[in-house]
């Protein structure tokens, strides 16, 4: 997310060159004379920032989806919506060497505005889930179901005495598996395994 966010702020810095020199376009490069040389630097700069940007925000959905976590990469769309759209408000409204507003950077700021806005406002109001995020994140339900199956196995632990039945080392051992793995992850505290795994060997 940092190489993202230095993306979005190398793209957002690289427009402003552009729209504080006056200019509506400009090009580089190429065997023709340009008209409008860009700023120094821009001409690459911008197709850098887009391209490595997007793959910095892919890493970062594959961590989070491999991690167990929410992913916030669709941030990077209200963001990019809505800092471009702050340099067209700006250089819209107070152009370089115009004396009034540039009503064509306006219409694209106003758009620039809704669609990053729209996304954001929809997503705070809590109807945007199918976003693959909402305030009441993946964890906690994660929590309550280790919780929960961190119950099960205290309760198929504590009744003794553990009488073996047919086929019951393949359940002691599964237990076992499923004792340890609730501990790691927090689920059951130190005393709790402990107690539960003597239970389930003293049973057996």
């Amino acid at each position: 997310m940092a190489g993202s966010v230095a993306c979005l702020t190398l793209l957002f810095r690289s427009m402003r060159a552009v729209m504080g020199a006056g200019l509506s376009s400009c090009g580089s490069g190429g065997p023709y004379v340009v008209a409008n040389p860009c700023p120094k630097g821009v001409g690459w700069m911008l197709p850098i920032s887009i391209w490595v940007g997007l793959g910095f925000l892919a890493l970062a959905a594959v961590a989070a989806h491999r991690l167990g976590r929410a992913s916030i990469a669709w941030l990077a769309w209200p963001a990019l919506f809505l800092s471009l759209g702050a340099n067209f408000w700006q250089f819209g409204l107070d152009p370089v060497g115009a004396d009034g507003p540039d009503w064509g950077w306006i219409v694209c700021a106003v758009l620039f505005t809704i669609m990053g806005g729209g996304p954001l406002l929809l997503v705070l109001a809590g109807r945007g889930s199918a976003s693959g995020w909402t305030p009441s994140s993946s964890a906690p339900r994660a929590a309550s179901r280790a919780a929960a199956a961190g119950a099960r196995i205290r309760a198929e632990a504590t009744p003794p005495p553990f009488r073996p039945t047919p086929g019951a080392g393949d359940d002691l051992v599964g237990s076992l598996e499923r004792l340890a793995s609730l501990h790691r992850e927090g689920a059951i505290d130190d005393d709790e395994y402990a107690d539960a795994k003597r239970r389930l060997l003293e049973g057996r």
